[in-house]
């Protein structure tokens, strides 16, 4: 494993700077996404909760 990561090290190494902004530039965006998404699953998985109290309320009376 170790061997792998130097030598996945080394091969990044031979990257021009403005691949590395490029590459710097999608992981930031992916992350962004990713955090967006989270927060709207988030909200989506609160709304569910809401719902099936409601639900629950609505059976029991």
């Amino acid at each position: 494993m170790l061997k792998s990561s130097i030598s996945q090290s080394s091969e990044l190494s031979t990257l021009s700077d403005d691949e590395v902004k490029r590459i710097m530039s999608v992981i930031e965006r992916d992350f962004k996404l990713r955090e967006k998404e989270y927060k709207r699953t988030e909200e989506l998985k609160d709304i569910v909760r809401q719902e099936h109290e409601h639900t629950k309320c609505l059976a029991s009376s």
